[in-house]
Formats: structure tokens, sequence, C-alpha cells
């Protein structure tokens, strides 16, 4: 072994030094083989491939440098180019060297844990994702009838197999064809087992039962997964093979499909800000949004600047798909780029609108909706008949209008949205930080058992909740009613983690009524606030204008005017509030004398 300690500290060949009464031994005879063999075929694969990636970057810095030496060379190709070098160099380099950390694969680990482990909902909802994309992209290329004859026949395949449909294969080219699936990753490596910090998460912090417990947690949501891709990529190959395709060509064609409509999970294909572990932690889910958002952006160049008629034709028939598809399962409200849209035209009745009369675009949209074709009408239109189907609420889930931010519980402006959008940017682990802190409050509140059930994994608080619908019905936390008669799918649904479509539109419902009413009443108490102002400062032409505003408010809303005694009734307590403040603040007269004497300031 004397030849093994002249290599680096890192080397492969150093980890063969006898190890026993060493800092650093492990008696885990397991985790140490783990570690080894992982290492060693890393080793094997560097030394196997890396001169081969290098030979290739070599040869298009010589392409780039020959072109960029043309007489008539084109700036943008040239710029384009070396962008593209630059990128698969930084490439090169993090797959040469990957950066892995033993906390980063922990907080990945309890992040999905917390969230989606043991989740029966989110293992169903990742099941849409073949209807959404997969059927989409494989119907605009083989049509939309033969596409879904295919798709339903593997789908019922990998299903009745629990995602070993190698199993119903009896034509020795579809075998041949799953297995270089298999051995390409298009099918294992699933976001489930990305985000457990189980597919690649290297042997940093590597322990056996740890990891054997995350294979368990994520075993739903990880199948589901596989049954997608192995569906899309039989389906593919099939039609592939049916349209007078080779057998390379159409196993390409398979996993084009897969890579294009279910992803590649895999840690060198993140994109490059996503690939350190303070991104990983920050960023966890998000790697689908990225993906998702590629996808629908790439459609929309393709069907216009595509290379080709029939490139653009395909593009363009994908696109109406994955839309079309995305309608039925979600809803009017869950196309791309609603909440913006939505949120574009109420940024304009801000900026140009009334101020006295309430207005927000979702809410208007619902109610024109609900004249035209009834309120079930318009649930349907809105949220797709997918919620009105099952009774569970799909749309919420599966929407592609909020990819990257979620909409606000309530109308936000100021520091409310400030906060709202910087717990969108603290991820998934500031929202558990958050639940943490909010069921601490509660518990101080005398809630202990909602404040319990808000700290806990949404896998264990959806159990929890279901009991209490089934018991309590849904109430506020005041312990008002919210729906009294909760049924037992309803119940059901919730224990499974789906929340179901009636409570969730009551919730909508009741957003819309409190918001409007808040509106209306934080212009009410604005204006009075101005108005007190404009006297305390004796400013005669702001006290006007203030008055002018307040006569079109009251012309508004009549039913809360702001009468000449209601503005005599708040100078007065402003006045007594102003006469017993002591340096900006006012202490209770009962408590005042013991709060300064507590705080060293008795006289």
């Amino acid at each position: 072994m004397t030849w093994a300690c002249w290599y680096t500290t890192t080397a492969a060949h150093k980890r063969s030094i006898h190890r026993r009464s060493i800092p650093g031994f492990d008696t885990d005879a397991v985790r140490a083989f783990a570690f080894n063999m992982h290492h060693g075929a890393h080793q094997l694969a560097r030394e196997r491939f890396s001169y081969k990636l290098q030979d290739v970057l070599g040869l298009l810095e010589k392409q780039q440098d020959a072109a960029r030496r043309e007489p008539e060379a084109d700036t943008r190709r040239i710029a384009a180019g070396d962008a593209i070098l630059a990128e698969l160099k930084s490439r090169h380099d993090w797959i040469m060297n990957p950066t892995d950390s033993a906390l980063t694969n922990l907080v990945s680990s309890f992040g999905f844990t917390y969230y989606l482990g043991a989740t029966p909902a989110a293992a169903l909802v990742n099941l849409t994702q073949t209807a959404l994309v997969s059927y989409p992209f494989l119907a605009a290329r083989h049509g939309p009838i033969k596409a879904m004859n295919y798709m339903l026949a593997a789908s019922r395949d990998a299903v009745r197999t629990m995602g070993n449909i190698q199993r119903t294969l009896t034509d020795p080219d579809e075998l041949r064809a799953y297995q270089a699936l298999q051995v390409s990753g298009a099918i294992d490596k699933t976001q489930a087992h990305n985000l457990a910090g189980i597919a690649e998460g290297g042997m940093a912090g590597y322990n056996p039962a740890w990891s054997k417990a995350m294979e368990i947690i994520g075993w739903g949501f990880h199948k589901t997964e596989v049954v997608n891709r192995e569906a899309t990529g039989m389906a593919a190959f099939r039609l592939a093979r049916d349209g007078g395709a080779g057998f390379d060509e159409a196993v390409r064609s398979a996993r084009d499909a897969i890579f294009d409509t279910h992803f590649d999970y895999s840690n060198a294909n993140r994109a490059r800000f996503m690939q350190s572990g303070t991104a990983k932690v920050l960023l966890m889910f998000r790697q689908y949004s990225l993906n998702m958002t590629w996808a629908l952006g790439r459609m929309v160049w393709q069907s216009t600047k595509g290379q080709d008629p029939e490139v653009r034709r395909i593009a363009r028939r994908n696109l109406a798909g994955v839309l079309g598809m995305s309608s039925l399962f979600s809803g009017v409200l869950g196309l791309p780029m609603m909440s913006m849209a939505m949120g574009t035209l109420n940024a304009l009745q801000a900026a140009f609108g009334d101020d006295d009369e309430p207005w927000d675009a979702e809410t208007e949209f619902r109610a024109f909706l609900s004249e035209a074709v009834g309120p079930s009408g318009a649930e349907l239109l809105l949220r797709g008949p997918a919620n009105k189907l099952t009774g569970a609420n799909i749309a919420g889930r599966v929407g592609l209008d909020s990819l990257w931010i979620r909409d606000a519980d309530r109308e936000l402006e100021g520091r409310g949205l400030f906060n709202h959008l910087l717990e969108q940017a603290a991820g998934p682990m500031g929202g558990v930080l958050k639940n943490v802190l909010v069921g601490t409050q509660q518990i101080g509140e005398g809630h202990t058992m909602r404040g319990v059930e808000t700290m806990l994994p949404k896998g264990m608080k959806d159990v929890i909740k279901a009991g209490r619908y089934a018991t309590q019905g849904v109430n506020t936390l005041r312990g008002d009613p919210v729906l009294e008669d909760v049924s037992l799918w309803q119940v059901l649904l919730q224990g499974s983690g789906f929340s179901p479509a009636q409570i969730a539109e009551r919730y909508e419902r009741n957003r819309a009524l409190k918001n409007y009413e808040e509106h209306i009443t934080g212009r009410r108490q604005s204006l009075m606030n101005a108005y007190a102002m404009a006297i305390r400062n004796g400013d005669a032409g702001d006290r006007a204008a203030v008055m002018e505003k307040i006569l079109a408010f009251n012309k508004t809303n009549p039913e809360v005017a702001i009468s000449s005694s209601s503005i005599r009734a708040s100078m007065k307590s402003r006045a007594r509030y102003s006469a017993n403040a002591e340096g900006g603040i006012v202490l209770n007269p009962k408590l005042a004398a013991r709060m300064r004497e507590r705080v060293g300031l008795a006289e």
C-alpha cells in the first residue's frame, strides 16, 4: 500500500490504504462499500469518457476559431457560438468535479418529506403530467386519436404493473427499447428521487437507514412518475415504429418524448444557477417550474420562429394541445400567465380607476360568468371539469398560472405585498419556518391543536385536518362555521391531501367578499386620516380637496358615508389620544404607573 500514499488526498487509489485505528474509520461495512463503489464508479467514468469530452470541446474551439477568421463571418453566429462553447465548458467542469453537501442532501430530504412525502395526493396529481404535457406532445406529431389509443394502452400496462411495464413486453424490440431507455436514465431519474436526495445525492453524509427511509417515503411519488415515463416512452416508441422509423430512431424519439415532457432531473442537467447547495435549498421544487416554463417558451418560439413550416405546425399544435388540456384540468384561471394578466388589469385599475369603488379582475370575471351561465357553469369554466367530476381541488394543484409565485390569500400592497414576495423568495424551507412561527403563535393564543396542525408535515397535517372536518366541520380559528356539513368523500379527499373543491370555492368567495369590504373600509379610513392631517396642518386647500373626495366617496358608498358627526367624533378621539400621548405612545391609564415602574421610568 506504500505506493497509494503518494496520491493526493482525493484520489480514488488513496482509499485503498488500511484505515483501522485511523480517525474517520467507519465500522459500517455497507456504508463503506457504497461509498467506495460510488466514487470508484465516478473515477472509472472519468477515465473512460473525460478525454472524449475534452476532445469534443477542443474540436469545437478549433471550429469556432476557424469560423471567426472567415472573411464574411456572421458576428451574431460567432457571439452565439462563443456563448454556447462557454456554457459547455462550464458544464464540463462541473461534471468532472461535481459539488455535493451532506447538509444540502439532508435539507432536500427534509423538504421533500415535509411537503410531498407520504402524501397520496402528490403522487396522484403527478399522474396528470402525462395527460397535460405528454399526450399533446405525441398528438401533435402522430394525430390525437392515434396518440390517445397508444398512450392509453401503455398507461394501462404501466399502472397495472406499478411501474414495471417490462413485465408485459413480449416483443423483443420493445424490451430492448425499454432497456435502452432505462440505461439512459430516462425511466428512474425522477423528480421524487432528486428531491429526496437519493437519485444522485452522492455519498456525502450517506446513511443506509436514512436512505432506505427516504426511499419508502418517496415510493408513491417516485412510482407514479416512473409510470408516467414508462407509458410515455413506450407509446412514443410504438408510434415511431408504426410510422416507419427504425429501431434506433424510435428509441431516440421515445427518449426525447420522455425528457421533453417529464424532463431530466439529473444534477448534471440542472441550470447552473441551481446547482450550488444554497440554490438547491432556496429553489427546491423550482426545477419543475423552470422546465415547464422553458417547454412552454420553446413551443411559443418554434410556433413562430421554427426552422421550417413543419416544425412550426407541430409546435403550434403542441402548444394548443397543452393549453387545451390545461383548461380541462384547471380551467381558464389555470392557463399560463393568467395571474399576470389579472395583475396587470388590477394595476391599471389602481392607476386609472375609481379609488372609491372596489374592483378585482378575477372577481369581476367570475361575477360576469356567473350572470351569464350561472354559478355552477362559471366554476366549470374557471376551474375546469376535473374539480366538478372529482370534488377535489385539482385546479389549485396543476394550474400553469402559478409556476413561480403563488397568489396571496387577499389583496396586498406596500409592506404586506413585500412580505408575501419575500416569503415566496425564501422558498419551501422559509415556508417551514413560517409554519413553525405561526403555529407557535396559535398555541400561545390558546389554539393548541390548530397550532400543532399548522406546524406538522403535510401528510400528517392532512390526516388531522380530515379528522377535524369529520367531527367539527370546517370552522374559522375563532370557531365560526365555514362549512358545517362535510361529506365522507370530502373527509377522505382531505385525508389523502386534496382540498375539497367546495371548501376551496367557499374560501375564494369569502376572500372576494372580504377584499371588497376591506377596500371600502380602508378607503374610508384613509380619507378620515387625510382630513385630520389637513386640519392639523391648518391647510385650507388640502382640507377642501379632501372634503371633495369625501363627498365622492359618500356618493359611491352611501351605506358607510362619512358624515359631519363621524368627522367630529374622529377629531375628538384623535385630540384625546394626542393629549395622553407620551413620547408618541398612549398607555392604558390603569396600567401606566406600574408599566413605568417596571421599565425603570417611575418618577
